[in-house]
């Protein structure tokens, strides 16, 4: 993503000018408009875009003032960057804002820089999963127990004349599930059916490899068609036998006398009975499955890190927690409670749930709801994508965001494949020091021209001589006060259109002269000879 022009208009005279992909710097005496270039032809999205005014310098009332210079020096910008095309925009003391603000720690700027991790997703919903089916079994406990004290309070009784009853009541058999069962059994068996049909078909045109392949999965289909119409036919044989006890006991009911108010308390203990026996049942079915007290073990699940690396530093996308284990899964069902509270006691009532709970009030959602919520929050916040900051040689989990500083940012960004477009910088100067620019942002610079379009303006000749850009664009008046643009390579000269680019350095930029004496020097070149 690259811009390869602007067009704009000045007094009516069309002007294009030509970019470089590799780096662009914009010169020109102070007030000239360079900041105001910058802005216009992004469309002052940067107003837009940010409310943060102690962080980003454009406002409405600047943006007011620049669009009166444009009137006033009539000019009219054509141009229009996409908000997609631009890399980042650090507009001037930009920088050094968001290190004072500590800004530059937000995850936003680190999380467009981190690789992804599908796995922690992976593992955040195989653990809840797990959790899930246990607190599952937890509340089977509570369930146990309630029907324990409902089986403690069934009394039923009988006199014995009443034994001598003229009528009888018997319970009829329930068979709903044998046949739900048996149409699961034979909705299955029909899918299987029509893709072993499919499956023979498709042969024909499968080469021998293919066929083998192909044969293997009719052969294990056909397994499972047995299967399924073993189900099927085991479920019919319930329903038969079930339907032949139920329709005798109704025949047998049928041929009983009416029932007389004598025989209404046998009713009674009919209803009454039947409570037992379905309490009965149910506890049974549940008491199977629960097994004693215990944290299933689980297999240890070690979470990857993924990174990214940015010169001397890496990025890396990782989760709080490094391992999924037992000693884990015990902290994530005790971090709700209080201290010593898991054990089995605690869940066999919903009193002594509420009671164990900390940071609960009967305010708040049902007990377990509670209880299955923050043991969600808990995973969550520790199996979550994190994107952190650090040394490459550090551990990945560790974090030094807080520290970050110019260096990290410009390393950073200037070392970035992961993301394109275009890098537009106003007076990077104004964010390092003299020496840090010697000493490291002219090298990062220079690296990130190479594979990136950079737009910038400076006051400071290092950023034109010593970065080699390869295009720079001067803005100055003339005698009648309008605005002029020469632009070209460094040692482009024009000496019939009077464009004398590295002229405009020596004589435009503070220490022009001296900055251009010493770099050429090294190539042994004379400063005076160039520009007279």
């Amino acid at each position: 993503k690259f811009i390869d022009k602007i067009d704009l208009t000045i007094d009516g005279k069309q002007i294009t000018i030509p970019l470089s992909k590799g780096i662009n710097a914009i010169i020109g005496d102070n007030s000239i408009g360079k900041s105001l270039f910058l802005h216009r032809i992004t469309n002052y999205y940067r107003e837009t875009e940010h409310a943060d005014t102690s962080i980003f310098s454009i406002t409405k009332n600047l943006k007011a003032k620049y669009e009166n210079y444009l009137d006033k020096k009539k000019i009219n910008i054509l141009t229009n960057i996409d908000k997609d095309i631009i890399y980042e925009f650090d507009t001037q003391g930009e920088i050094r804002r968001k290190v004072t603000d500590n800004k530059l720690t937000d995850s936003d700027f680190i999380k467009k820089r981190a690789p992804e991790n599908p796995n922690i997703k992976i593992i955040n919903d195989r653990v809840k999963n797990y959790v899930g089916k246990y607190v599952k079994y937890l509340k089977g406990l509570s369930a146990i127990e309630s029907i324990k004290n409902k089986l403690g309070e069934s009394k039923i009784k009988i006199h014995p004349e009443e034994l001598e009853a003229t009528v009888l009541k018997a319970s009829i058999m329930d068979f709903s599930n044998y046949t739900k069962s048996k149409i699961e059994a034979t909705t299955n068996k029909s899918k299987i059916e029509t893709a072993i049909k499919s499956l023979k078909e498709i042969l024909a045109l499968a080469n021998q490899e293919e066929q083998k392949s192909i044969n293997e999965i009719i052969t294990l289909l056909d397994g499972m068609k047995k299967r399924y119409s073993l189900i099927e036919s085991l479920a019919q044989n319930a329903i038969y036998v079930a339907s032949i006890v139920n329709n005798a006991f109704t025949e047998y009911e049928n041929n009983q006398t009416e029932i007389t108010d004598d025989d209404k308390e046998i009713a009674l203990y009919s209803n009454k009975k039947d409570s037992f026996v379905s309490s009965i049942v149910e506890f049974i079915g549940i008491k199977d499955k629960i097994e004693e007290f215990h944290l299933p073990s689980i297999e240890t699940i070690e979470i990857p890190t993924e990174r990214i690396e940015y010169d001397e530093y890496k990025i890396v996308n990782c989760s709080n927690v490094g391992i999924v284990d037992n000693n884990y899964l015990l902290s994530v069902f005790c971090d709700p409670l209080k201290k010593d509270s898991f054990r089995r006691e605690t869940f066999i009532s919903d009193l002594n749930l509420k009671n164990a709970l900390s940071r609960y009030s009967d305010s708040e959602s049902a007990s377990w709801d509670f209880f299955e919520t923050k043991i969600k929050e808990k995973i969550d916040s520790d199996l979550s994508s994190v994107c952190k900051i650090n040394m490459i040689n550090d551990d990945d989990r560790e974090d030094k965001s807080q520290g970050f500083g110019q260096k990290m940012y410009f390393k950073v960004i200037c070392s970035d494949t992961k993301n394109e477009g275009v890098y537009l910088i106003d007076q990077p100067e104004d964010d390092v020091s003299q020496k840090s620019i010697k000493k490291e942002l002219i090298k990062n610079l220079r690296r990130m021209g190479r594979t990136r379009q950079v737009i910038l303006i400076t006051h400071n000749p290092q950023f034109v001589v010593n970065l080699d850009v390869d295009n720079v664009i001067y803005l100055y008046e003339n005698d009648e006060k309008q605005i002029c643009i020469q632009s070209g390579a460094l040692e482009y000269k024009n000496e019939e259109a009077g464009e004398d680019i590295l002229t405009n350095v020596a004589e435009t930029l503070d220490g022009g002269v001296m900055t251009i004496r010493k770099r050429w020097k090294r190539y042994e070149k004379n400063i005076d000879d160039i520009i007279g």
